[in-house]
């Protein structure tokens, strides 16, 4: 079996720790203040380079 980083690990262990959670019921803001929360505990690095990409919608089947 494959270990976790350090971060991941913690990530597992808080939602673990909020028992069962039906991602169908619960709210969006709700699960985003908990990632948000859990996010900010994590290890920080730095970033080289960032760039916005798009997606487009139209889709050509």
């Amino acid at each position: 079996m494959m270990s976790l980083d350090r971060d991941t690990r913690k990530y597992v262990e808080a939602m673990s720790a909020l028992g069962k959670i039906d991602f169908n019921n619960v709210p969006v803001d709700q699960m985003r203040a908990v990632n948000l929360q859990m996010a900010s505990t994590a290890r920080k690095e730095e970033v080289s380079e960032m760039k916005d990409h798009s997606i487009s919608s139209d889709r050509k089947e």
